[in-house]
Formats: C-alpha cells, sequence, structure tokens
C-alpha cells in the first residue's frame, strides 16, 4: 500500500473515531458555511494530518486529548507546528477539556481568528465568483 492509500485510510479512521470534542468543534465549523467559512475535517498538510483546515485563511484548528501533554507528544506538536508556520498556516490548539467546559469561548476564538485574516487570492471560477460577492470564499 502506498503512502496517499495509507494516510487517505489514517484520515477515515481518524473521522470515525472522534472525540465528543472534535465533533462538538466540527459542527460549529459546518455551521459557520452560512458564513462563507468552510473547513476540511482530518486533512492532510504535507506528511501531516490535522485535525481542521480552512485554506482561504490557511488555519489549523487542533482539538488536543490528554496525549498531548507527554514530553514525546510536545516535542512532535512544537515540530509539526512550525511546518505549519514556515507554511504561513496558522495553527490553533485547543483542549478536550476547553471545548467540553467553555464552547463558547473556543467559538468566539475561531469565529475572531477567521475575521482577523484575509482569505488567500484563488484561481479559476469560484474565485471570480467570490469576488463578485456571488458566493463564499473557500476555506476547503
Amino acid at each position: 500500500m502506498n503512502i496517499k492509500s495509507r494516510m487517505r485510510n489514517r484520515r477515515r479512521l481518524l473521522r470515525k473515531n472522534a472525540t465528543d470534542s472534535e465533533i462538538i468543534v466540527w459542527n460549529y465549523l459546518r455551521r459557520l458555511r452560512i458564513q462563507g467559512y468552510v473547513f476540511r475535517r482530518q486533512h492532510s498538510i504535507g506528511w501531516y494530518i490535522v485535525d481542521f483546515y480552512c485554506t482561504a485563511h490557511r488555519l489549523v484548528i487542533e482539538i488536543d486529548g490528554e496525549i498531548h501533554s507527554s514530553k514525546g507528544q510536545i516535542e512532535y506538536d512544537k515540530i509539526r507546528d512550525e511546518y505549519m508556520r514556515n507554511m504561513k498556516i496558522t495553527v490553533v490548539r485547543y483542549k478536550n477539556e476547553q471545548v467540553l467546559l467553555n464552547y463558547n469561548f473556543v467559538a468566539q476564538d475561531i469565529l475572531k481568528l477567521l475575521k482577523q485574516t484575509n482569505p488567500r487570492p484563488e484561481q479559476g471560477e469560484g474565485a471570480r465568483l467570490r469576488r463578485a460577492g456571488e458566493g463564499p470564499h473557500q476555506c476547503g
């Protein structure tokens, strides 16, 4: 099995086994489509799979469970986040507990981050329609 197939299978597995916090955030991000923000769930960027990604705003949202507190995982996350920063992608991390105990803060913070960034220029017909105000700016 080649690397693309393995990554695709891994993304499917991650979507099937989403945590309660990831499901809550995903439902919120899906509602943001009404405002024109489109996210991808369990999206590959290089060799990494991120929880949620908005392409137009170059924003990654990660929902971290307890495993992200271990020394090895902290180091891995630092390397991963640096990789994203080098690609001009912003990474925002929320702990599972934050989502479960303070959902309103997380939701407001995500929307604030989206409004602070301008969507990147896109190519093709969709971009022409968005520039003309006829369609949403796609994040995915």
